[in-house]
Order: C-alpha cells, then structure tokens, then sequence
C-alpha cells in the first residue's frame, strides 16, 4: 500500500495514462530528457543512485546529487515524501512550470529530466518519496561565486550576468509564468551562461491568483493576493500582497544587481537621503526619498538601469525584453567570463 497524499495518487495515476514514454511509470527511473523542441524524448538512464545530500530539508524537501549507473551523467533530485506531496508544495510548483502549457527549454534554465514516484526510498528509511530530477550545474550559484570573489565584481562582468538572466526571464515571461524569487542564491554558473534555478516560488499567470482573507484590522473589501518572494527582493505591490507580475521579477533583478555591485542585498545597503525637506518626501508613504549607496566608479547606465529595475509602481518598470535593449548593454563587449574546463586545460 503506497502512504500518499490524494493529490500524489491522482499524479501518478495522470502519469500512467498519459505516459509519453515506459520510464514515465513509477519507479526509480531517470524518465525523460528534452533536447530541443520538436525533437523526440529519449531514455537517459534506467537505474541511479544518489551520492550525498546537496541541501538537507529545504522546504520539506531533500536536494541529493545523483548518478546514472549506465553513463555516469550527474544530475540532482529534489525528494519530498509522497504523503506530503501538494499543489502548493515547492517541488509541485516547480514541476508545473517547467512541464505546464509550454515546457520549459532554454539554455538559460537547468533541464528538467523528469518526476516520479519512488518506493521504499532506501536513504528515507524506507518511506514512498516523489522525485523531480534536473540538470545538475557543478559551478555552483552565483551567490558562492560572488563569496569566491570577495564580493567584488567588475562591471563588464555584472552587464554579462544581467543580460543571462534577463535573457531567462524574457524566455519564462513569454511563457506566462512568473519565477517569483530572483536573487543570487537561485542563479547557477554554468559553462556557457548563467542558469535560472529554483521555481518552486513561481507562478503560472493562466492559473489566476488565489485570493487571502483580509489582515485583522485590514480593510475588508482590500484585495490580498497570495504572493512569494524573499525578504529584500519583494517589490512593494508583493510585499503588500496586491499583485505579483512580471515586473516583480524585474524589481528583484534590481535587488540582484545591487547585490552583484555590493555584495550585500538592498536592505544592508547603506541609503543616501536626497534631501531633508518633508516636502520632497515619497507623497505615497510620507518616507524620505532616497537612493541606495553604491560606489561612484559605476557607469551612469548602471544607475539609469538599476533605477529602472527598481520604480515602486511596477507600470514604471521596464519588461525583461525592452530591459534587454537597454544602452547599458551596448557600452561594453558582452563575452561571458567563466572559463570552461577546456580553456582551463588549455591554458
């Protein structure tokens, strides 16, 4: 008898009906890789293993890197237990967006190589686990690269890793998704480019909004909207749980950017008031307007494009494709800075 959620029972019998493939079926089977699109999906492995924890209880999941047993290719699965498995849980929201309406492939994101259920989990003590396996990128985040660089960036490097992630969030928004929480933790170094991970926070517009109750205290005809993100990435309207857009995801890229430019998030970023008159203050909130304290040595772009990222109204925001033709990406040569293991060879 499987110990499952009904949600995971009616998952995996929609799986066993709509197979693409045998290996979709339950078991402890690498499923599917997607090559490209319209190209047909072919088996990766029959048999894995896992060879240690990457992340231990991440949101009541388990990230473990694994190996196929038949051509040793690395990947990573994000294991919940099945009984625990919802349509809000991260990893369920995760799966949706990269395999709902339109599937998920770009270079910009890590591939998603499949999700199934696993039985008597041998590193759970046995328990019935669900598995959603992707492409494991062994760089690290990007967050691990800034730490390794002493949080030190140059700015030719900073223009390079914001047009890779705008380039991703031009893809996901032209899908109607949303990723939901952008910063440098949920960014991976890869070979060629950077690669937008960790959607288990985002949201497909075609879903709607799942609407709150009102806050105590709160008026009771306010629209409140449930809304992810990570403390100092939020732009105000999610904050305040109004709305969550594509424009989020361009507010949080502007958090990113100070945090690539500083080496701190925007609220550990010393502010610089403009001025002490209660005239000029923000009429919208009555706080004094300010700017964020970032080193005189970057471009005037680099300030135009981050004070566009950052506009409270999210009308004001640039998109991910009008961000993309932004002068500042014109005023330096865009050659991604990561060296491959070849050239490292080579050298």
């Amino acid at each position: 008898m499987i110990r499952c959620s009904s949600f995971t029972r009616d998952k995996i019998a929609t799986l066993n009906r709509t197979h693409r493939c045998p290996v979709d079926r339950v078991g402890r089977e690498l499923d599917v890789t997607m090559s490209g699109p319209g190209e047909p999906v072919t088996r990766v492995a029959k048999t894995w293993v896992r060879n240690g924890i990457l992340k231990e209880k991440l949101s009541k999941s388990t990230i473990y890197l694994c190996t196929s047993l038949e051509n040793n290719q690395r990947f990573i699965s994000k294991t919940i237990d099945a009984h625990e498995l919802e349509p809000r849980t991260m990893i369920e929201m995760e799966r949706r967006l990269y395999q709902k309406y339109k599937p998920i492939e770009s270079p910009y994101f890590p591939k998603y190589l499949g999700f199934n259920l696993e039985l008597k989990c041998p590193e759970t003590d046995g328990t019935d686990v669900c598995n959603l396996l992707l492409e494991w990128v062994p760089r690290g985040s990007l967050k691990i690269f800034l730490r390794r660089q002493k949080h030190v960036l140059d700015e030719k490097i900073i223009t390079v890793f914001c047009r890779d992630i705008l380039r991703g969030l031009a893809y996901l928004h032209s899908q109607g998704k949303v990723h939901g929480d952008i910063k440098c933790s949920n960014i991976l170094v890869g070979d060629k480019n950077l690669k937008i991970c960790d959607l288990g926070k985002g949201k497909v517009q075609e879903d709607g909004e799942l609407y709150l109750q009102p806050k105590r205290g709160q008026n009771p005809f306010r629209k409140r909207v449930y809304t992810t993100g990570s403390d100092g990435y939020m732009a105000p309207e999610v904050e305040d749980e109004i709305a969550q857009g594509p424009k989020a995801d361009i507010y949080a890229l502007g958090c990113t950017l100070v945090e690539m430019a500083t080496g701190f998030p925007p609220q550990k970023v010393p502010r610089i008031y403009t001025s002490e008159d209660p005239k000029d203050n923000d009429p919208s909130n009555g706080i004094p307007k300010s700017t964020l304290h970032i080193q005189t040595f970057f471009s005037p772009e680099f300030h135009d494009f981050l004070d566009a990222c950052l506009a409270a109204h999210p009308d004001c925001r640039l998109s991910a494709e009008s961000a993309l033709q932004h002068p500042w990406f014109h005023k330096f040569p865009l050659e991604y800075p990561i060296k491959t293991k070849q050239s490292e060879a080579s050298e």
